[in-house]
């Protein structure tokens, strides 16, 4: 966006490579943004978390809404994977279910089909405004993005039919369950090396190679990551999600069962040969 400048608030602890979200990292943040001269206007977050697969629950996200409040900064929570959570999981809770918010009128909700209902490519989604003016807002860049009528037709009709999509909600995260299990197992089994991080929603999976790399470095990273690639795996480098520490990296697990175990062999092959490769 045009004169609008990010602050990163990166959920890893070094010290002891965890991941944890906290009030106090958007605290440090906006400490950032004024000593950086900047005016923070708003904070960005994400529940269920991408890449983490982390949900968040209410009693997690109210002081961060409660500091917002306090410096009257705007909330927009992107809810976009809220349906993808896995069954065997609590479940999942939507900001505009809190009991309470400390400031309605700043908190904004976000939600799209792409992901819970597998349309990637749709660019349909809802914007829950907590006011007539971001509202407007909305409106005016919606105008230049419209879906077709045949889309909303269609997103329309599953829509009504209460009992189909309840069916399909709760067969999409028995399989999403399913096969989360079934990767995660498969991945560990590589390599005891290999760590992957447990997850209660999402599409993906966070995994740790660093104590694979030759060096723990995001130029060694990139070298799996070329290593994987010329093997014919893609996965996504933590570098490109502002990991802070190298050798992160999130895979997409939603594909056929074929698929996956022939990217396991693949994975496999490109592991052992970054392995023999030269430091």
């Amino acid at each position: 966006m045009a004169n609008i400048s990010l602050v990163k608030c990166p959920l890893l602890k070094q010290d002891k490579g965890e991941f944890r979200f906290s009030v106090e990292i958007f605290e440090q943040g906006y400490k950032t943004a004024i000593a950086s001269k900047l005016r923070p206007r708003g904070i960005i977050l994400v529940n269920p978390h991408n890449p983490l697969g982390d949900v968040y629950d209410e009693a997690t996200i109210q002081p961060v809404l409660e500091f917002a409040a306090e410096k009257q900064l705007h909330v927009i929570v992107d809810e976009i994977y809220a349906l993808s959570v896995f069954s065997n999981e609590k479940s999942f809770q939507s900001v505009l279910n809190y009991a309470s918010l400390p400031d309605p009128i700043r908190t904004h909700f976000l939600w799209s089909f792409s992901k819970d209902f597998a349309l990637s490519g749709t660019r349909i989604g809802v914007l829950y405004a907590g006011s007539v003016e971001a509202c407007t807002i909305g409106s005016k860049l919606n105008f230049l993005m419209v879906p077709s009528v045949a889309i909303q037709n269609t997103l329309q009709s599953i829509l009504h039919d209460r009992e189909w999509t309840r069916a399909y909600i709760q067969l999409n995260q028995s399989r999403l369950t399913q096969k989360y299990e079934k990767v995660k197992k498969q991945i560990e089994q590589i390599d005891q090396n290999i760590r992957v991080r447990n997850a209660q929603a999402g599409l993906f999976l966070w995994i740790d190679f660093s104590s694979m790399l030759h060096h723990v470095t995001f130029d060694e990273e990139t070298r799996l990551f070329q290593t994987m690639f010329d093997h014919g795996i893609y996965i996504t480098k933590g570098s490109i999600f502002d990991c802070s520490q190298p050798g992160w990296f999130r895979l997409i697990f939603t594909v056929r069962d074929k698929w996956i175990d022939e990217g396991i062999e693949r994975m496999r092959k490109a592991l052992n040969t970054y392995r023999a490769s030269s430091v």
